[in-house]
């Protein structure tokens, strides 16, 4: 009895040695692992600065070691990640043009500084919002082309068109290109939007006073050409005779008539060769022909602007006869 009552006191202190053994290496094991569990929780969130601290376990100490080199290389990527993005979006920025792009769910991802002000909205009112909810009214054709571009994967250009924005119609060249990812394939589209209606507003009123062909080349040559440059040029003087008399004769009103129907007229035989209408000085008129782009023949233009100049004077002065009103007689002198 004494030496079974002695085996079972042995075999009962060994099995408590062998739990708690068991528990303390549990606890030795388990302690880091959940530490592991709990930082790679926290990097799935976002937080990519997780390192853990070496243990004296070497499996769970080489696992520390890996999650440590591992949280290294994703946040340095996620690094160079972020300063591409930044380096893109600050190129977007510093555009001139218009960049808008939309998520293949037509949700509008980015929209660039010059796209807000050519729409007149804040980047918060375009961003995230459907497509279909921004380009609405009159611009509503585009969701049609992003849809055939998106499914085409081919570019659409189209060239001085008409938007609507705040319910005043802009002038644009528009394209609207595919977004690729070569391993996803097509992941949405892009608007590119070039603002013109300065640059028509410029163009009309240049044209009032130039050929318009002369307006567009000039427009065309850039800064350089705005700038001023030497040139030979043929320049027009031409002047009412008497023109005191007569505006004595017609009164404040009638004179200022006169003056819109006569300058109208010349101007128009001015601008149908080419000319360049300088100044009104007074009834005087002062044209340039050469100027800003010279061409050959600019004399022999001058020249038959003249005689048309002179050509429709006679037939203003028989309709003014008709009237009942004084001729106009003009001189012109070539330069």
């Amino acid at each position: 009895k004494a030496t079974m009552r002695n085996s079972f006191l042995i075999l009962l202190v060994t099995f408590g040695l062998m739990v708690f053994v068991s528990r303390a290496t549990a606890g030795l094991v388990g302690r880091p692992l959940r530490r592991v569990a709990t930082a790679a929780d926290a990097m799935a969130r976002g937080d990519l600065d997780q390192r853990l601290r070496g243990t004296g376990v070497d499996e769970v100490n080489d696992l520390t070691i890996s999650f440590n080199s591992m949280a290294g290389q994703l946040r340095q990527s996620y690094g160079d990640l972020e300063t591409m993005k930044d380096y893109a979006e600050s190129i977007l920025e510093s555009m001139s043009n218009g960049v808008i792009t939309i998520a293949d769910n037509g949700l509008i991802r980015t929209a660039n500084q010059a796209a807000c002000t050519f729409f007149g909205v804040d980047p918060s009112g375009v961003v995230g919002k459907k497509a279909v909810q921004f380009f609405t009214g009159p611009n509503r054709w585009l969701i049609d082309r992003f849809e055939r571009v998106n499914k085409s994967g081919e570019s659409y250009v189209v060239m001085d068109t008409e938007l609507n924005v705040q319910d005043k119609e802009r002038s644009a060249n528009l394209s609207i290109l595919p977004l690729r990812d070569e391993r996803i394939g097509q992941i949405g589209t892009m608007l590119m939007v070039e603002d013109i209606s300065e640059e028509k507003r410029m163009k009309g009123t240049m044209a009032r006073y130039m050929d318009p062909v002369v307006a567009e080349q000039l427009l065309s040559g850039g800064s350089q050409t705005l700038g001023g440059t030497e040139s030979m040029a043929t320049v027009l003087f031409s002047d009412i005779r008497s023109f005191t008399s007569i505006s004595e004769a017609l009164g404040a009103q009638g004179t200022v008539s006169l003056l819109n129907d006569y300058f109208t007229l010349m101007v128009d035989c001015l601008v149908n060769e080419g000319g360049m209408l300088d100044k009104f000085i007074g009834d005087a008129i002062m044209a340039i022909f050469g100027l800003p782009i010279p061409a050959e023949g600019d004399e022999d233009r001058a020249m038959r602007a003249s005689i048309a100049m002179l050509s429709s004077l006679d037939q203003f002065n028989i309709d003014r006869a008709s009237n009942q009103q004084l001729p106009v007689h003009i001189g012109i002198g070539l330069h």
